[in-house]
């Protein structure tokens, strides 16, 4: 029985605390720092459009940007405040003290040195390669890596780094096959060719999450909707050479 409250008693502590932050938002007023949370390097090009669009907002605008390192580790940077929001890519459910939104979507590619090997044609040959892969830590499996269990495949990782610039500048020279989003085309991996993988593989989604305690802030409201604006202002198709 107390397991099956537990959930709805976590939800309504969470409403509470929310309406105690209620109150009259003045953006130009406020001198608190909003952070946010994310795999910076992966998501620069978003928290580039955010910081701008927030600085158009209000020139005062105090932000915060720290690492997340694994997704499993929002609630943890959420439920003491040390963050005010987390963007991560979507994977699985999140605990329920937290609240989420679809934020935006990718397509995912191959990236590799065009010197040192071509693009992979067939599955076979996919899972074959030499993968090297970004690593945020954590024990939840990758988009790429799920799919590939799905479909009873598998593939081996011969390198792995903590974010895609280093990724990139370890693998550039070498025969390793990169799989990662699109959108990461031009600003870290232009010095690499990019494919469509011979295999199918899922759009990758974004999700921006809070903690369910400020959901009736107006401080909150009003930096949640600038960076829902920003992510609406990044364009979804990119135009790059995708063989």
């Amino acid at each position: 029985v107390a397991a099956s409250l537990a959930p709805k008693v976590t939800e309504i502590l969470g409403s509470l605390e929310g309406l105690a932050l209620q109150s009259d938002y003045l953006p130009e007023e406020d001198t608190s720092t909003f952070t946010i949370a994310a795999n910076l390097m992966e998501h620069m090009w978003l928290l580039k459009e955010i910081h701008r669009d927030l600085r158009k907002r209000n020139h005062r605008v105090s932000l915060g940007f720290v690492e997340l390192g694994s997704r499993t580790t929002a609630l943890q940077l959420l439920a003491p405040g040390m963050a005010d929001a987390v963007i991560t890519v979507a994977l699985g459910q999140h605990p329920l003290e937290l609240l989420v939104e679809r934020l935006n979507q990718d397509e995912i590619v191959c990236y590799f040195d065009p010197a040192h090997r071509s693009a992979p044609t067939t599955p076979d040959e996919y899972c074959a390669a030499r993968h090297a892969v970004v690593d945020f830590g954590g024990t939840t499996k990758s988009v790429i890596d799920a799919a590939l269990d799905n479909s009873g495949s598998s593939r081996k990782i011969f390198l792995r780094a903590a974010n895609s610039t280093a990724l990139a500048e370890l693998v550039l020279g070498t025969d390793h096959l990169i799989t990662q989003p699109k959108r990461l085309a031009k600003p870290t991996f232009k010095d690499f060719a990019c494919a469509t993988p011979p295999i199918q593989l899922p759009i990758v989604s974004y999700d921006l999450v809070c903690h369910r305690r400020v959901q009736s802030s107006p401080r909150h409201a009003w930096y949640m909707e600038a960076l829902r604006a920003a992510a609406h202002n990044i364009q979804q198709h990119l135009e790059i050479d995708v063989r």
